[in-house]
């Protein structure tokens, strides 16, 4: 952990807090104009909101820049906003009239290649600032590898032979790290050529890096699994002075008492084999899932063992919760999608090879847009930015590219 401090120290600068500031506004009816009262202003994990008076008006104090509006008023569209403290002006929202209650309508957006015209098959990807950087093989030649930086227009700037290289994978401080065959660099654009940097064994890597989810305020926001993977630890790691603190800790009631259950089995003379084992990890010890993010400058957990939506402050204080059901429905998969751009949340839901993501309320834990990709069956590597969604599809395996794909979620 201390090679891990000692790093970051070297990297990252220190952050500044802010101070109070006044954000107001007017809210209206889209189609008549007419101001809307009561209606309910709240602001992203905090317990701070306000509502409009009989002309529409309001006028919130806010501790961080940037916040999160969640506008809300009966029989009307739920809005999102994100204001800074630069924003002199009044806002002015207006809210579309919409039914109570009525079917949910999928959204069949068209998904398209990014690089439409040009002969690559790609491995894996990450955005890298406003552009992606890809693992590929120019003409299907799958042994002579290239990391390619590309617009998002699909314009290639700049590109590096690279030799045995695995995967991508970005770690808490937004740094994106090239895994090779027996090490691990870091991914640097200097605005005139890719370089490799601080190439590190593997094992020493895995043993920092993957544990660390998320940076906030001075700290590293870590997890650890306990009890067969049925006990998850949240934690954090001071830059100040390496102190560690508890912030969570998320079990599985029902797989701990199986665990006791069996120890006592096993106590009675049973002896496992491995069959035993890998049988039982698979049926009933699969690691339990609730996803720790930072959305902005605050911490949320999905906790799908307690179904509930957690927001939390940066010392593990609860300030909020939020039930949530839809993770039971049968189609629901263990995924998660943060758009940092817009700060949406989407869950994911395949039937029969087709993917639907679905935006999650954060205001009341419900599902809200839909998107669908109908035409393409076992997408990968899912990824979605400024309101766009990135994956990468094979339409037959060793006869195709791989090919990068986006999708508008607009």
């Amino acid at each position: 952990m201390k090679g891990l401090l000692i790093y970051i120290f070297l990297i990252i600068p220190g952050i500044l807090f802010s101070q109070e500031y006044i954000v107001s506004g007017y809210v209206t009816d889209t189609l008549t104009g007419k101001p809307l009262e009561n209606v309910n202003i709240t602001v992203f994990a905090s317990q701070a909101g306000t509502n409009t008076n009989s002309k529409g008006y309001f006028s919130i104090t806010l501790k961080s820049s940037p916040a999160t509006l969640f506008i809300s008023h009966i029989g009307y569209e739920k809005k999102q906003l994100t204001v800074k403290r630069t924003d002199k002006s009044l806002l002015k929202v207006q809210l579309f009239e919409v039914p109570l209650t009525g079917p949910e309508i999928p959204v069949y957006a068209k998904a398209i290649p990014l690089m439409k015209d040009k002969p690559l098959y790609v491995w894996d990807y990450e955005f890298y600032g406003d552009d992606i950087l890809l693992l590929a093989c120019k003409y299907r030649k799958l042994n002579d590898p290239y990391l390619i930086l590309m617009s998002q227009t699909g314009d290639t700037i700049t590109s590096l032979p690279v030799k045995r290289p695995e995967k991508l994978f970005r770690d808490c401080m937004d740094y994106i790290h090239m895994f090779t065959g027996d090490k691990v660099y870091q991914v640097y654009f200097d605005t005139t050529r890719i370089q490799l940097l601080y190439p590190m064994e593997i094992a020493d890597f895995d043993s920092l890096f993957p544990k660390c989810l998320e940076e906030l305020n001075n700290k590293f926001y870590l997890k650890q699994y306990y009890y067969r993977n049925q006990v998850l630890l949240y934690y954090s790691i001071s830059k100040k002075d390496s102190s560690a603190q508890k912030i969570r800790v998320i079990g599985d009631e029902l797989a701990l008492e199986r665990l006791a259950f069996n120890g006592r089995f096993w106590a009675m003379g049973a002896t496992p084999n491995e069959h035993d084992l890998r049988f039982e990890e698979m049926a009933f010890f699969d690691p339990i899932f609730a996803p720790l993010v930072k959305l902005g400058d605050s911490l949320v957990i999905f906790n799908y063992v307690d179904d509930q939506i957690e927001f939390l402050t940066d010392e593990g204080e609860i300030l909020d919760t939020i039930p949530i059901s839809y993770h039971k429905d049968k189609f629901w998969k263990e995924e998660i999608y943060i758009d940092e751009i817009t700060r949406k949340v989407y869950a994911l839901f395949k039937r029969d090879g087709i993917t639907t993501l679905r935006m999650i309320n954060l205001s009341d834990g419900t599902l809200g847009d839909q998107y669908k990709i109908p035409d393409f069956i076992h997408v990968e590597k899912i990824k979605i930015r400024d309101n766009t969604a990135y994956f990468l599809y094979i339409e037959k395996a060793g006869m195709e590219y791989k090919k990068l794909y986006k999708m508008f979620l607009k």
